[in-house]
Protein backbone atom coordinates (compact mmCIF):
# COMPACT_ATOMS: atom_id res chain seq x y z
CA UNK A 1 0.00 0.00 0.00
CA UNK A 2 1.35 2.99 -1.20
CA UNK A 3 -0.08 5.33 1.43
CA UNK A 4 1.93 2.92 4.49
CA UNK A 5 5.14 2.70 2.61
CA UNK A 6 7.05 4.59 5.19
CA UNK A 7 6.66 2.14 8.50
CA UNK A 8 8.73 2.94 11.50
CA UNK A 9 8.99 0.58 14.68
CA UNK A 10 7.70 1.99 17.99
CA UNK A 11 8.28 -0.24 21.86
CA UNK A 12 5.66 0.32 24.84
CA UNK A 13 2.57 1.37 22.40
CA UNK A 14 -0.35 -0.30 21.31
CA UNK A 15 1.31 -0.71 17.74
CA UNK A 16 4.96 -2.15 17.13
CA UNK A 17 4.61 -0.16 14.06
CA UNK A 18 3.26 3.46 12.75
CA UNK A 19 3.02 4.53 9.19
CA UNK A 20 4.46 8.22 8.49
CA UNK A 21 3.15 10.62 5.56
CA UNK A 22 4.68 8.83 1.77
CA UNK A 23 5.29 12.92 1.31
CA UNK A 24 7.22 13.10 4.49
CA UNK A 25 10.50 11.01 4.22
CA UNK A 26 12.49 13.40 5.73
CA UNK A 27 10.30 12.75 8.89
CA UNK A 28 11.13 9.09 8.51
CA UNK A 29 14.56 9.53 8.13
CA UNK A 30 15.73 11.89 11.23
CA UNK A 31 13.16 9.09 12.80
CA UNK A 32 15.27 6.54 11.81
CA UNK A 33 18.31 8.35 12.17
CA UNK A 34 17.42 8.81 15.91
CA UNK A 35 17.28 12.35 15.31
CA UNK A 36 13.63 12.77 15.52
CA UNK A 37 11.11 11.57 18.99
CA UNK A 38 7.36 11.39 18.15
CA UNK A 39 5.02 12.74 21.22
CA UNK A 40 1.50 11.01 20.70
CA UNK A 41 -1.84 11.95 21.37
CA UNK A 42 -0.73 15.48 22.90
CA UNK A 43 -2.68 18.87 23.34
CA UNK A 44 -4.14 21.60 25.36
CA UNK A 45 -4.44 19.64 28.73
CA UNK A 46 -5.87 22.08 31.99
CA UNK A 47 -6.36 18.82 34.01
CA UNK A 48 -6.84 15.09 33.93
CA UNK A 49 -10.06 14.86 31.73
CA UNK A 50 -12.75 11.81 30.90
CA UNK A 51 -15.48 10.88 28.15
CA UNK A 52 -18.13 12.34 31.19
CA UNK A 53 -16.29 15.54 32.77
CA UNK A 54 -14.03 17.01 29.94
CA UNK A 55 -16.23 19.95 29.56
CA UNK A 56 -16.89 20.12 33.32
CA UNK A 57 -13.19 20.51 34.52
CA UNK A 58 -11.64 22.37 30.84
CA UNK A 59 -11.30 25.80 31.28
CA UNK A 60 -10.24 26.52 27.42
CA UNK A 61 -13.33 27.16 25.56
CA UNK A 62 -12.37 23.88 23.13
CA UNK A 63 -12.02 23.24 19.30
CA UNK A 64 -11.88 27.12 18.26
CA UNK A 65 -8.86 27.96 16.70
CA UNK A 66 -8.23 31.22 18.17
CA UNK A 67 -8.76 29.43 21.81
CA UNK A 68 -6.77 27.04 21.45
CA UNK A 69 -3.98 28.15 19.42
CA UNK A 70 -3.74 30.95 22.44
CA UNK A 71 -3.41 28.15 24.64
CA UNK A 72 -0.43 26.67 22.76
CA UNK A 73 1.36 29.76 22.69
CA UNK A 74 0.57 30.54 26.20
CA UNK A 75 0.77 26.93 28.09
CA UNK A 76 -1.29 28.79 30.86
CA UNK A 77 -4.80 27.83 31.26
CA UNK A 78 -5.38 29.16 34.24
CA UNK A 79 -3.19 32.63 33.72
CA UNK A 80 -0.81 32.30 36.59
CA UNK A 81 1.97 34.17 34.49
CA UNK A 82 -1.17 36.40 32.80
CA UNK A 83 0.13 38.07 28.93
CA UNK A 84 3.09 36.07 28.91
CA UNK A 85 3.62 33.12 26.84
CA UNK A 86 6.39 29.92 26.86
CA UNK A 87 9.15 31.20 24.78
CA UNK A 88 9.04 34.07 26.69
CA UNK A 89 9.14 32.92 29.75
CA UNK A 90 11.96 30.59 29.02
CA UNK A 91 14.14 33.33 27.91
CA UNK A 92 13.67 35.22 31.16
CA UNK A 93 14.45 32.10 33.21
CA UNK A 94 17.18 31.51 30.86
CA UNK A 95 18.70 34.88 31.18
CA UNK A 96 18.23 35.04 35.07
CA UNK A 97 20.26 31.80 34.82
CA UNK A 98 23.61 33.85 32.71
CA UNK A 99 22.96 32.92 29.47
CA UNK A 100 22.11 35.32 26.99
CA UNK A 101 18.67 34.73 25.27
CA UNK A 102 16.69 36.50 22.65
CA UNK A 103 13.33 35.76 21.32
CA UNK A 104 12.63 36.05 17.27
CA UNK A 105 9.43 35.64 15.35
CA UNK A 106 9.49 34.91 11.71
CA UNK A 107 6.84 37.53 10.26
CA UNK A 108 3.86 36.99 12.61
CA UNK A 109 3.77 38.57 16.39
CA UNK A 110 2.80 36.30 19.30
CA UNK A 111 2.15 36.23 22.64
CA UNK A 112 4.43 32.96 22.40
CA UNK A 113 7.91 35.04 22.92
CA UNK A 114 6.22 38.04 25.12
CA UNK A 115 7.94 37.46 28.88
CA UNK A 116 7.21 39.32 32.18
CA UNK A 117 6.48 42.92 31.66
CA UNK A 118 9.43 44.91 32.75
CA UNK A 119 11.81 41.93 33.02
CA UNK A 120 11.99 40.43 29.06
CA UNK A 121 12.87 42.22 26.13
CA UNK A 122 10.66 42.60 23.05
CA UNK A 123 10.92 39.85 20.53
CA UNK A 124 13.03 40.54 17.12
CA UNK A 125 10.08 40.44 14.23
CA UNK A 126 11.73 39.75 11.00
CA UNK A 127 10.63 39.19 7.74
CA UNK A 128 10.84 36.76 4.68
CA UNK A 129 11.59 39.39 2.62
CA UNK A 130 14.78 40.59 4.56
CA UNK A 131 15.37 43.81 5.70
CA UNK A 132 14.25 46.91 4.72
CA UNK A 133 16.00 49.78 4.90
CA UNK A 134 14.55 52.60 6.65
CA UNK A 135 14.29 55.27 4.22
CA UNK A 136 15.52 58.66 6.05
CA UNK A 137 16.08 60.33 2.58
CA UNK A 138 13.11 60.62 0.26
CA UNK A 139 14.59 61.10 -3.56
CA UNK A 140 12.66 64.41 -4.12
CA UNK A 141 14.42 65.77 -0.92
CA UNK A 142 18.03 63.70 -0.89
CA UNK A 143 19.66 66.56 1.43
CA UNK A 144 17.24 65.72 3.95
CA UNK A 145 18.15 63.49 6.72
CA UNK A 146 15.31 62.85 10.17
CA UNK A 147 16.86 61.24 12.43
CA UNK A 148 18.90 63.83 14.60
CA UNK A 149 15.58 65.23 14.59
CA UNK A 150 14.49 62.11 15.48
CA UNK A 151 16.43 61.69 18.26
CA UNK A 152 15.59 65.26 19.69
CA UNK A 153 12.24 64.44 19.62
CA UNK A 154 11.53 60.98 20.50
CA UNK A 155 14.09 61.83 23.45
CA UNK A 156 12.84 65.03 25.32
CA UNK A 157 10.82 64.60 27.95
CA UNK A 158 8.62 67.25 28.91
CA UNK A 159 5.91 68.53 30.82
CA UNK A 160 3.60 67.55 28.61
CA UNK A 161 5.06 63.99 28.18
CA UNK A 162 3.06 60.90 28.90
CA UNK A 163 4.02 57.39 29.46
CA UNK A 164 2.28 56.51 26.23
CA UNK A 165 4.11 58.75 23.95
CA UNK A 166 7.31 58.10 25.92
CA UNK A 167 6.94 54.61 25.28
CA UNK A 168 5.91 55.08 21.02
CA UNK A 169 9.45 57.22 21.16
CA UNK A 170 11.66 54.64 22.91
CA UNK A 171 9.94 51.91 20.42
CA UNK A 172 10.61 53.60 17.71
CA UNK A 173 14.31 54.49 17.99
CA UNK A 174 14.81 51.13 19.46
CA UNK A 175 13.18 49.69 16.02
CA UNK A 176 15.34 51.88 13.88
CA UNK A 177 18.56 51.05 15.92
CA UNK A 178 17.54 47.31 15.43
CA UNK A 179 16.71 47.24 12.09
CA UNK A 180 20.03 49.37 10.87
CA UNK A 181 21.90 46.29 13.27
CA UNK A 182 20.24 43.48 11.37
CA UNK A 183 21.07 44.80 8.02
CA UNK A 184 24.43 45.11 8.84
CA UNK A 185 24.45 41.80 10.26
CA UNK A 186 22.61 39.92 7.76
CA UNK A 187 24.77 40.83 4.45
CA UNK A 188 27.28 38.91 5.99
CA UNK A 189 25.67 36.02 6.52
CA UNK A 190 26.17 32.97 3.90
CA UNK A 191 23.92 30.23 3.54
CA UNK A 192 25.22 26.75 2.16
CA UNK A 193 21.86 25.79 0.57
CA UNK A 194 19.96 27.43 -2.53
CA UNK A 195 16.64 27.91 -0.52
CA UNK A 196 14.92 28.58 -3.85
CA UNK A 197 11.52 27.78 -3.01
CA UNK A 198 9.16 30.36 -2.52
CA UNK A 199 6.48 28.63 -0.18
CA UNK A 200 5.76 29.81 3.41
CA UNK A 201 7.85 26.71 4.97
CA UNK A 202 10.72 27.32 2.98
CA UNK A 203 11.07 30.98 3.17
CA UNK A 204 10.15 30.71 7.28
CA UNK A 205 13.07 28.37 8.00
CA UNK A 206 15.20 30.02 5.27
CA UNK A 207 15.26 33.21 7.47
CA UNK A 208 14.97 30.93 10.78
CA UNK A 209 18.23 29.69 9.35
CA UNK A 210 19.76 33.22 9.19
CA UNK A 211 18.73 34.77 12.36
CA UNK A 212 20.69 31.60 13.73
CA UNK A 213 23.53 32.22 12.00
CA UNK A 214 23.91 36.27 13.56
CA UNK A 215 23.53 34.83 16.69
CA UNK A 216 27.12 35.91 17.73
CA UNK A 217 26.62 39.33 16.37
CA UNK A 218 23.72 39.22 18.72
CA UNK A 219 24.82 38.82 21.87
CA UNK A 220 22.51 35.25 22.14
CA UNK A 221 23.64 31.86 23.27
CA UNK A 222 20.25 30.82 22.77
CA UNK A 223 17.72 31.92 20.51
CA UNK A 224 14.15 30.63 20.91
CA UNK A 225 12.16 31.22 17.19
CA UNK A 226 8.85 31.70 16.09
CA UNK A 227 7.28 30.37 12.98
CA UNK A 228 3.40 29.72 12.24
CA UNK A 229 2.72 28.27 8.55
CA UNK A 230 -0.81 28.57 7.79
CA UNK A 231 -3.35 26.43 5.92
CA UNK A 232 -3.78 23.29 7.66
CA UNK A 233 -7.46 23.94 8.14
CA UNK A 234 -8.70 21.43 5.83
CA UNK A 235 -12.08 21.10 6.03
CA UNK A 236 -12.67 20.18 2.07
CA UNK A 237 -10.32 17.55 0.06
CA UNK A 238 -7.52 17.04 2.93
CA UNK A 239 -5.87 14.28 0.95
CA UNK A 240 -4.99 16.55 -1.91
CA UNK A 241 -4.25 20.11 0.21
CA UNK A 242 -2.56 17.88 2.81
CA UNK A 243 -0.19 16.19 0.26
CA UNK A 244 0.54 19.77 -1.24
CA UNK A 245 1.66 20.84 2.50
CA UNK A 246 3.62 18.08 3.40
CA UNK A 247 5.69 18.00 0.12
CA UNK A 248 6.67 21.90 1.31
CA UNK A 249 7.27 21.20 4.79
CA UNK A 250 9.21 18.52 3.40
CA UNK A 251 11.71 20.49 1.72
CA UNK A 252 11.74 22.86 4.23
CA UNK A 253 12.68 20.59 7.01
CA UNK A 254 14.93 18.86 4.76
CA UNK A 255 16.82 22.11 3.55
CA UNK A 256 16.88 23.23 7.08
CA UNK A 257 18.68 19.87 8.09
CA UNK A 258 21.30 20.01 5.39
CA UNK A 259 21.86 23.66 6.06
CA UNK A 260 22.33 23.01 10.22
CA UNK A 261 24.55 19.83 9.56
CA UNK A 262 27.16 22.40 6.68
CA UNK A 263 27.30 24.88 9.21
CA UNK A 264 28.36 22.40 12.38
CA UNK A 265 24.85 23.83 14.20
CA UNK A 266 22.51 20.41 13.94
CA UNK A 267 23.47 19.29 17.39
CA UNK A 268 22.51 22.52 18.65
CA UNK A 269 19.09 23.13 17.70
CA UNK A 270 15.32 21.44 18.52
CA UNK A 271 12.64 21.97 16.35
CA UNK A 272 9.06 21.76 18.21
CA UNK A 273 6.19 21.15 15.53
CA UNK A 274 2.78 21.99 17.13
CA UNK A 275 -0.93 22.73 16.43
CA UNK A 276 -3.78 23.76 17.76
CA UNK A 277 -5.31 20.74 17.57
CA UNK A 278 -5.51 17.10 15.81
CA UNK A 279 -8.43 16.34 13.49
CA UNK A 280 -11.58 14.12 13.40
CA UNK A 281 -10.79 10.69 12.38
CA UNK A 282 -13.93 10.09 10.48
CA UNK A 283 -14.15 12.43 7.31
CA UNK A 284 -17.10 15.21 6.41
CA UNK A 285 -19.52 15.30 3.57
CA UNK A 286 -16.64 17.33 1.86
CA UNK A 287 -14.01 14.71 1.86
CA UNK A 288 -12.27 16.45 4.71
CA UNK A 289 -11.78 16.86 8.20
CA UNK A 290 -12.49 18.94 11.31
CA UNK A 291 -11.23 20.24 14.70
CA UNK A 292 -10.19 17.59 16.89
CA UNK A 293 -8.07 17.74 20.08
CA UNK A 294 -5.54 15.09 20.81
CA UNK A 295 -2.70 15.09 18.29
CA UNK A 296 0.45 13.51 16.73
CA UNK A 297 3.72 16.02 17.11
CA UNK A 298 7.40 15.62 16.89
CA UNK A 299 10.45 17.17 18.33
CA UNK A 300 13.69 16.70 16.14
CA UNK A 301 17.45 17.56 15.78
CA UNK A 302 21.16 16.69 16.19
CA UNK A 303 20.95 15.86 20.47
CA UNK A 304 17.45 14.62 20.30
CA UNK A 305 17.99 11.27 21.60
CA UNK A 306 15.29 9.63 18.75
CA UNK A 307 13.50 6.49 17.71
CA UNK A 308 11.09 6.83 20.13
CA UNK A 309 6.91 7.22 20.70
CA UNK A 310 7.11 9.17 23.13
CA UNK A 311 3.23 9.53 25.72
CA UNK A 312 0.76 7.31 25.02
CA UNK A 313 -1.01 6.50 21.35
CA UNK A 314 -5.00 5.11 22.29
CA UNK A 315 -5.04 1.91 22.91
CA UNK A 316 -8.80 2.22 20.93
CA UNK A 317 -9.63 4.81 18.18
CA UNK A 318 -13.31 3.33 18.05
CA UNK A 319 -16.68 5.40 20.31
CA UNK A 320 -15.84 2.54 22.51
CA UNK A 321 -12.96 3.62 23.36
CA UNK A 322 -12.30 5.74 26.45
CA UNK A 323 -10.60 8.42 24.89
CA UNK A 324 -13.14 8.92 21.98
CA UNK A 325 -15.86 11.67 22.62
CA UNK A 326 -17.34 11.64 18.77
CA UNK A 327 -16.10 11.28 15.20
CA UNK A 328 -12.19 10.46 16.29
CA UNK A 329 -12.16 13.80 18.42
CA UNK A 330 -9.51 12.00 21.06
CA UNK A 331 -9.06 13.52 24.64
CA UNK A 332 -5.34 13.94 24.91
CA UNK A 333 -3.21 12.17 27.34
CA UNK A 334 -0.04 14.31 27.17
CA UNK A 335 -0.12 18.65 27.43
CA UNK A 336 1.92 20.20 25.71
CA UNK A 337 4.23 20.77 28.74
CA UNK A 338 5.07 17.06 28.24
CA UNK A 339 6.76 17.77 25.05
CA UNK A 340 8.21 21.76 26.69
CA UNK A 341 9.56 20.03 29.92
CA UNK A 342 12.45 18.15 28.60
CA UNK A 343 12.78 20.80 25.87
CA UNK A 344 13.48 23.89 28.40
CA UNK A 345 15.53 21.84 30.45
CA UNK A 346 17.85 21.28 27.40
CA UNK A 347 18.62 24.77 27.16
CA UNK A 348 19.20 25.52 30.59
CA UNK A 349 16.41 25.70 32.72
CA UNK A 350 16.82 23.69 35.82
CA UNK A 351 14.71 22.37 39.17
CA UNK A 352 11.26 22.51 39.98
CA UNK A 353 10.42 26.56 40.79
CA UNK A 354 12.31 27.23 37.71
CA UNK A 355 10.22 24.79 35.43
CA UNK A 356 7.43 25.64 37.54
CA UNK A 357 7.68 29.48 36.12
CA UNK A 358 7.91 28.34 32.84
CA UNK A 359 5.43 25.78 33.13
CA UNK A 360 3.06 27.03 35.15
CA UNK A 361 0.41 24.14 34.70
CA UNK A 362 2.65 21.30 34.37
CA UNK A 363 1.80 19.58 37.54
CA UNK A 364 -1.85 20.22 37.09
CA UNK A 365 -2.08 18.02 33.70
CA UNK A 366 -1.45 14.68 35.68
CA UNK A 367 0.24 13.65 32.61
CA UNK A 368 4.45 12.45 32.48
CA UNK A 369 6.41 14.76 32.08
CA UNK A 370 9.80 13.71 30.22
CA UNK A 371 12.69 15.07 30.94
CA UNK A 372 15.88 16.16 28.93
CA UNK A 373 17.51 13.06 29.86
CA UNK A 374 14.74 11.23 27.78
CA UNK A 375 14.53 13.56 25.08
CA UNK A 376 17.66 14.51 24.78
CA UNK A 377 21.10 12.32 24.24
CA UNK A 378 23.37 15.48 25.15
CA UNK A 379 23.66 18.97 26.72
CA UNK A 380 25.18 20.17 23.42
CA UNK A 381 22.71 23.37 22.69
Amino acid sequence: DQERRRIIDATDQPCDQFAVHPDLPIVEQLYKDGDLNFFANVGVLNVPVTKKDYNKVTKTNLFGHNTMQEEVRKNDPFDDQQGTGILGRACDQLNANGFSAKSITISDSTIATVGTPGIAEDALMVSTRGVTSFNARPWWKAEYDPRPIMDELNNETGLHSSLYGETWSSRLNKAVSNNDQLETMLKEVSLTQSWWQKDYATQKFKYASTMILTRKERGADRDVIYMEIPSWDMHSDMKSRLRTSFIELNQALSTFKKEMVEQDLWDSVAVVVTSDFGRTLTPNSGKGTDHGWGGNYFVAGGSVKGGQVLGQYPEDLTEDGDLNIGRGRLLPTSGWETIWNGVVEWMGVEGEEELNYCLPNRIKTGAKLYTKEEVFDADTR
